[in-house]
């Protein structure tokens, strides 16, 4: 057998028994469902319109994923007995994230529900915002830093990512701006591009 053959042969064995692990956690009697309840406080951040729910292994393997409407119900059914986490992304940052256990005799249908203040999760989930107010820097640069947040508010990351590149061109110390180009590429799934950003001393 050559060697390409063999190399594909393990991947896909490999990619089979992390699918079974997977789908191990499922065809058991445990449920755990919730509502997902979004409180608006006086932010300028618009509340989103869906959010996804995600459930892992304890082990960090994920069983299942839904998208769920803001104040919707959320429901994954015939799991194993385990632990289990509940994750709520929105637009692919983790804004909450809580603990299932069908280990101990308490097993059955569980009911969590998820309630989030939006203004603060605006505030504070990842992305331009909080990094803008963790970097002093000069107005010239200030004043594109909040033209590219715009550009991510509006998902014209292509727009961002060619305003923070000039940005670190100006001033290759600026940390956050490193960190936010490498989430714009993770965002877009251009890894390649995210693995080739150095910050320059």
């Amino acid at each position: 057998m050559k060697p390409i053959s063999l190399t594909i042969l393990i991947l896909f064995s490999l990619i089979a028994s992390k699918e079974a692990q997977c789908q191990n956690r499922t065809g058991g009697n445990n449920s755990v469902f919730g509502d997902i309840k979004v409180r608006e406080e006086t932010s300028t951040a618009a509340t989103p319109i869906s959010l996804d729910v995600l459930l892992y292994t304890e082990a960090g393997m994920l069983v299942s994923r839904q998208r769920v409407l803001s104040n919707g119900r959320y429901r994954f059914m015939n799991l194993t007995d385990g632990r289990y986490q509940i994750v709520v992304e929105v637009e692919n940052n983790e804004v909450a994230r809580f603990n299932v256990d069908f280990s101990s005799p308490l097993k059955g249908e569980m009911r969590q529900d998820i309630e989030l203040q939006w203004g603060n999760l605006a505030r504070n989930k990842a992305g331009v915002v909080s990094a803008n107010e963790d970097y002093k820097r000069p107005s010239k640069n200030a004043g594109l830093f909040n033209k590219a947040a715009e550009a991510v508010e509006k998902k014209q990351y292509d727009q961002a990512t060619s305003i923070f590149h000039k940005i670190v061109e100006n001033d290759p110390k600026d940390f956050p701006v490193w960190a936010e180009l490498g989430r714009l590429y993770f965002v877009q799934k251009n890894y390649a591009e995210a693995e080739k950003l150095t910050p320059r001393p």
